[in-house]
């Protein structure tokens, strides 16, 4: 593609033989070339080298439509020279497979309905440069994931404000669009995680009121309101059965900085109480006061029910262990002590707290510890397991005893109960017992 002379009856190059300054939109000054269509005036060239200096694409068109200007970054982009495109009105074959008009043909037409048809919804007036109309505009067969261009238009006017051509500069955004598209898409993956948790996720104020910014369907509904908008429409301090526990709550959120797992007694739309655990972060402002506070409600009303009720179950049976004449211990698999009562304590001698960690095999005879794991296989089949077994104790005194030894859990090294009752008058009497009929006999 050779290069072509521009016409000097276009009204750009009319103005040219006045070698008169001309303004580019909101007021940049440049200078044209000079009569003489041989050499360019200085000042037009000075615009040609600050265009040269811009890492963005730029070129000038004349009113014609035909290019005068092509910065360098404009020949790295589209690989067309300025000698090979200066004067032809071929810059449209940087951005179309086939001839259509660019922004800057249209906008120096001063053609709106244009700039609608061909850049529909996309074109607006910029807001950084009077006069000038930017657009997006998505080239899909443009590299691996299309490209994204951001363009920059504005026309060039003469003293008399006629238009003599116009500046076009765009920049390639593609990065910031795939960045803003995995954001977009990143968000969206976490406010439908969020919105589908089964715990509830709150962002207030830090106020002692407090006020709801942002809350899931979850929280709404631990508190028995339909929705997210009805719960907001009510402050945080709201919810508090004792408000001194917001007061607390909020102090200790300033100093820690977090708060994590606490309990709480709130409630509920219809009055009633509930427990909930919460866990907090602070977003603190520049000047160090709390802009806001995100955080994370669990009802835990009916763990703590089943916690209260396995404690007065745990005391009447400590209770009940406590006052029987049976020795009891708890223990794991392997026969290493965990919890035994006072009785158990007495049979082998020794302080309760001596007992929490050491081996029953400590005390075993010789003879039960020969057969303990077939009483482990035993006891892990059927859950439940009885035999007689003989202990020394801490005074070297040998004892028999009943054993009955039952499963708690088999999680981990497991955890088992046994009862011992003390045999020994028994076998005793079971040894004298065959020792007298022989003597009768």
């Amino acid at each position: 593609m050779g290069r072509q002379k521009i016409k000097e009856t276009s009204l750009f190059h009319k103005n040219i033989k006045k070698r008169g300054i001309y303004k580019v939109s909101e007021g940049v000054e440049v200078t044209d070339f000079n009569n003489s269509l041989k050499k360019l005036n200085p000042d037009l060239v000075e615009l040609n080298n600050i265009m040269n200096c811009s890492p963005l694409p730029q070129f000038v068109i004349d009113r014609d439509h035909r290019v005068v200007l092509w910065n360098k970054a404009m020949e790295d982009y589209s690989q067309i020279k300025s000698t090979d495109i200066v004067g032809t009105d071929h810059h449209w074959k940087v951005f179309y497979d086939s001839k259509r008009p660019c922004m800057v043909d249209l906008v120096i037409n001063e053609d709106l309905e244009g700039l609608e048809y061909w850049f529909p919804h996309r074109c607006k007036p910029s807001q950084q440069v009077k006069g000038a109309y930017e657009a997006e505009q998505y080239y899909p067969h443009r590299g691996p994931q299309g490209t994204h261009l951001h363009f920059t238009v504005s026309t060039i006017r003469n003293h008399d404000g006629e238009i003599i051509g116009g500046f076009e500069s765009f920049e390639d955004i593609t990065k910031r669009k795939v960045a803003e598209k995995e954001l977009q898409e990143s968000e969206e993956k976490f406010r439908s995680l969020i919105e589908n948790l089964n715990v509830g996720v709150y962002r207030n104020t830090s106020d002692p009121g407090g006020t709801f910014i942002q809350v899931n369907p979850a929280f709404a509904q631990i508190f028995g309101y339909d929705s997210p908008d009805e719960i907001m429409q009510i402050n945080v301090m709201d919810l508090y059965v004792n408000k001194e526990d917001r007061v607390l709550f909020l102090e200790d959120l300033q100093r820690e900085g977090s708060i994590t797992d606490r309990k709480l007694l709130l409630k509920k739309k219809d009055y009633s109480n509930i427990w909930v655990s919460v866990s907090a972060r602070a977003h603190y402002h520049e000047e160090g006061f709390i802009d806001w506070v995100d955080g994370m409600v669990e009802d835990t009303t009916h763990r703590i029910e089943a916690e209260e009720a396995l404690q007065k179950s745990e005391k009447r049976y400590r209770s009940i262990v406590e006052n029987i004449n049976d020795g009891f211990c708890i223990h794991d698999f392997k026969g290493v002590i965990q919890d035994c009562n006072e009785n158990f304590a007495l049979m082998l001698g020794f302080g309760r707290e001596e007992l929490i960690g050491t081996n029953l095999d400590e005390f075993s005879s010789t003879r039960m510890l020969s057969f303990k794991n077939d009483v482990v296989d035993e006891l892990k089949n059927k859950g439940v397991v009885e035999f007689d077994g003989d202990v020394r104790g801490k005074n070297g005194i040998r004892h028999y005893y009943s054993i009955n030894s039952s499963i708690i859990s088999q999680e981990g090294e497991g955890k088992v109960q046994s009862f011992l009752r003390d045999v020994t008058k028994r076998k005793e009497m079971e040894k004298k017992t065959p020792e007298k009929r022989e003597q009768s006999t």
